[in-house]
């Protein structure tokens, strides 16, 4: 079971995450996220941490909803809270700060293969997905929270219980050079926890801008490859799309080179058929390698 007290003894961040919240289980690290806001008595929440060793009913991207097991890997949430002009990072910051801190702490612990971004919220090892990201928002008056819900396959590989994932999910753990004296030691939650936590801090610091920047795009899986774009079909992507007096057409799938992830988490496509450089929202679009 994850130790608090052992967590919070290492822990050396100076400002956020010195607030946790462990249960052994729950529905969602996320609706516990949720709860901790309605319930606030302070005025900020500086990174609050909420980990479980399982979820029954864990949320994903694009309303996908799945069971989390006791397995030794990672579940939790990561919670800021504040009045929008008190935030110390623009909350958009976290699209590129959460992957690339997730990539530091599964590299500290000897992985043979460099953990790669697939952008916008996945971690992968060897070409297979090791870790995923859902970041959330929302407002009431002049506060705005943000949810950061991170999975990280640490110990079990999630192909154990669905052999189906065998080709497309790893874990940590299967990704270290094993020895006789190593071949059947955890990882240790607590400390991947804090090494992430000292990093996300870092990069979250606006000193560290352009180390973020260089690390991010040395991770990416994408930047500077082919990818065939998946227009979702939303309104908001066929409203921008017709404003530009384009055809509807265009909301098709269509194929171009990844050129770079902003700041803000926007990645910036170059079509094959137009040369246009378009702007992506993670939220009007799915992306392929090709």
């Amino acid at each position: 079971m994850f130790s608090k007290n052992r967590f919070l003894s290492l822990l050396r961040t100076r400002r956020f995450f010195r607030e946790v919240l462990h249960v052994e289980s729950c529905t969602s690290t996320m609706d516990l996220g949720a709860e901790m806001v309605a319930s606030a008595t302070t005025s900020n929440i500086e990174g609050s941490i909420i980990i479980t060793d399982q979820q029954t009913r864990g949320r994903g991207t694009k309303q996908r909803s799945f069971e989390s097991s006791r397995t030794g890997n990672v579940y939790t949430t990561l919670v800021f809270s504040y009045d929008s002009d008190e935030y110390p990072f623009p909350p958009l910051f976290l699209v590129r700060a959460v992957p690339a801190a997730l990539c530091d702490a599964i590299s500290s612990v000897g992985v043979s293969s460099p953990p790669m971004i697939k952008w916008p919220n996945d971690v992968w090892i060897a070409g297979k997905k090791t870790a995923g990201i859902l970041i959330e928002t929302s407002s009431m008056g002049p506060r705005m929270t943000c949810f950061v819900g991170i999975g990280v396959n640490l110990n079990t590989n999630p192909s154990v219980a669905d052999p189906a994932l065998k080709d497309i999910a790893t874990c940590v753990k299967d990704n270290v050079a094993a020895t006789e004296d190593t071949r059947d030691a955890v990882i240790d939650r607590e400390e991947f926890l804090v090494t992430f936590c000292e990093h996300l801090e870092k990069y979250l610091s606006p000193s560290y801008a352009s180390v973020l920047e260089h690390t991010y795009r040395e991770r990416s899986v994408i930047i500077g490859r082919r990818v065939r774009v998946f227009p979702n079909g939303v309104v908001g992507v066929r409203t921008s799309l017709l404003a530009t007096g384009a055809p509807d057409a265009c909301l098709a799938q269509w194929d171009g080179v990844a050129l770079s992830v902003d700041s803000f988490g926007f990645l910036k496509v170059r079509r094959d058929d137009t040369a246009e450089e378009v702007v992506l929202s993670a939220e009007e679009v799915s992306l392929r390698l090709v």
